[in-house]
C-alpha cells in the first residue's frame, strides 16, 4: 500500500496458508453455532459471545477474499456487519468494512464498490476515533489515487495517515491486533512521503518532513533516555505521564469486545483525556521541567535555518530514502537540493564496510572505504560549500559514519 509495489513471495505464501485458516474457520463458526443450540447456551451465553460470530465471519471474509472467491467473502462479511450491528459491536461493523475495502481492493474491476465501502470506512473511523483504522483508509485512498495516476491525492492521503501515526504513536496501543498501531512504521512513512515530495518538484516541503522525521527520533530516544533517570517530574510532567496512561488504557478498551452502550463513555473519557494532554504539552513546553525539552523540539523552516547560520557555515542535512540519498546544502546565501542514487541498502553496505575497516585496524582498507564513503556522500556536493565552516544534520545509517 505504501509503496505502490508487493511483496510476490510474501502474498503467495498468504495464498499458500489460506485453505488451512478457511477450515479452521469454518469449524470454529461450526463449533459456535452448536453451542447456541444447547441448552447450557441459555444459562451461560458467554459461551459463544456475539462478538465471536463476527469475527470469525469476518476473517473468513477476509479469507475467502485472498483465496479469489470474492461473492463469498462479499456474503460473510455482510453477514459479520448484521451480526455486528444486532450485537451493537461497533469494531466488528468497522472490521467488516475495513476487510470489505480490502477485498475489493484485490478485485480490481469493482471500483465503485470499492469506493463506497472506503468512504463508509473513514466516516466511522472518524466517529469512532479509530485512529487505526483511519490510518488504513487513507493508505487505501493513496493506493487507488495512485492507480489512477493522480499523484497529488496520493501525497495527500499519504501525508494525513503519516500526521495521524505521528500524533497517536506516544500514546495508541501498539499490541492490538489490526486495531493497533503496530502494523504501521512512523519512519517508513516518513521516508515514502519524502520521496513523493521529491518527485513532485516539493524539495522544501520533502526537507521539513526529512526533519520532522530526524526529531521524531531525536524525540523518541530523548523520552526512553529521561524514562531511565531518577529525576523529580513537577506537577505537569507526572500528569502528562498519567494522562498519556490513560489515553492508552482507554483506546485498549476501545478496540477490545466489551457490553453495548459502553463505546460512549469510552469516547466520553478519551475525549477529556485528550484535552488535557493538548494542555499538559503547552505548559510542559515552557517549563524547565526535563521533558520540556522533548516536546518543545521543533522542526526549523528553511529560511529561518538561513538566517540563522553564521556567514561562514554550510550545513548539509541528509535523508536516507529507501531509493535514494537526499542532500540539503543550506548556507545563509542560498538552499541547494542534490538527489544522489544511492539506496538505503548500498548506504548501509558502505557505512558498515567502513566502520568494519577502522575497527579491525586495517589502515590499507581503511583508507580505500574512506575514500569511496567520501566520493559517495561528500563529493557531488562539496563545490556547494560557503565558507570554511560546515555542519552536518544526519539520518538514518549516516548517523554511523565518522565524517570528520
Amino acid at each position: 500500500l505504501l509503496a505502490g509495489d508487493s511483496d510476490e513471495q510474501l502474498n503467495q505464501k498468504i495464498r499458500d496458508d489460506v485453505p488451512e485458516t478457511l477450515s479452521v474457520g469454518e469449524q470454529a463458526l461450526a463449533a459456535n453455532e452448536k453451542i447456541k443450540q444447547t441448552r447450557a447456551y441459555r444459562f451461560f451465553p458467554e459461551a459463544a459471545p456475539a462478538w465471536l460470530e463476527c469475527d470469525l465471519l469476518n476473517y473468513l471474509g477476509l479469507s475467502s477474499g485472498i483465496a479469489g472467491r470474492t461473492q463469498e467473502a462479499l456474503s460473510h462479511l455482510e453477514a459479520a456487519a448484521r451480526a455486528a450491528r444486532a450485537a451493537g459491536y461497533v469494531l466488528g461493523e468497522a472490521d467488516s468494512m475495513l476487510f470489505l475495502c480490502h477485498v475489493h481492493l484485490l478485485n480490481k474491476n469493482e471500483r465503485v464498490a470499492s469506493r463506497r465501502a472506503l468512504r463508509t470506512l473513514s466516516e466511522t473511523a472518524r466517529r469512532l476515533r479509530l485512529v487505526s483504522y483511519s490510518v488504513w483508509a487513507q493508505l487505501l485512498g493513496a493506493h487507488y489515487a495512485r492507480e489512477e495516476k493522480d499523484t497529488q491525492q496520493a501525497l495527500k492521503a499519504t501525508s494525513h495517515a503519516l500526521a495521524l501515526v505521528e500524533g497517536s504513536s506516544p500514546w495508541y496501543p501498539s499490541r492490538a491486533g489490526v486495531r493497533g498501531g503496530g502494523f504501521f512504521d512512523l519512519q517508513a512513512l516518513y521516508e515514502v512521503v519524502v520521496e513523493m515530495e521529491v518527485a513532485e518538484g516539493g524539495e522544501t516541503r520533502a526537507f521539513r518532513i526529512a526533519e520532522r522525521s530526524k526529531a521524531s527520533l531525536m524525540k523518541s530516544r530523548l523520552a526512553h533516555e529521561l524514562s531511565l533517570m531518577d529525576f523529580p517530574y513537577d506537577q505537569d510532567a507526572g500528569a502528562l505521564k498519567l494522562c498519556q496512561a490513560q489515553l492508552s488504557q482507554e483506546y485498549t478498551k476501545l478496540l477490545m469486545p466489551g457490553p453495548p452502550g459502553a463505546v460512549a463513555r469510552i469516547l466520553q473519557n478519551i475525549e477529556l483525556s485528550e484535552s488535557s494532554r493538548v494542555l499538559l504539552m503547552e505548559r510542559l513546553k515552557n517549563s524547565t521541567s526535563p521533558l520540556g525539552k522533548v516536546y518543545s523540539l521543533s522542526v526549523p523552516e528553511p529560511d529561518e535555518l538561513k538566517r540563522l547560520l553564521e556567514s561562514n557555515k554550510t550545513v548539509f542535512s541528509y535523508f536516507t530514502g529507501r531509493l535514494g540519498l537526499y542532500v540539503w546544502v543550506v548556507s545563509g546565501k542560498k538552499i541547494r537540493f542534490k538527489e544522489l542514487p544511492m539506496t538505503k541498502q548500498e548506504v548501509n553496505r558502505l557505512t558498515d564496510a567502513y566502520r568494519g575497516a577502522l575497527m579491525s585496524g586495517d589502515r590499507a582498507a581503511a583508507d580505500e572505504l574512506a575514500q569511496k564513503a567520501y566520493d559517495a556522500f561528500l563529493k557531488p556536493v562539496i563545490h556547494f560549500v560557503d565558507g570554511d565552516s560546515i555542519g552536518l544534520s544526519l539520518h538514518g545509517p549516516l548517523c554511523r559514519v565518522p565524517f570528520a
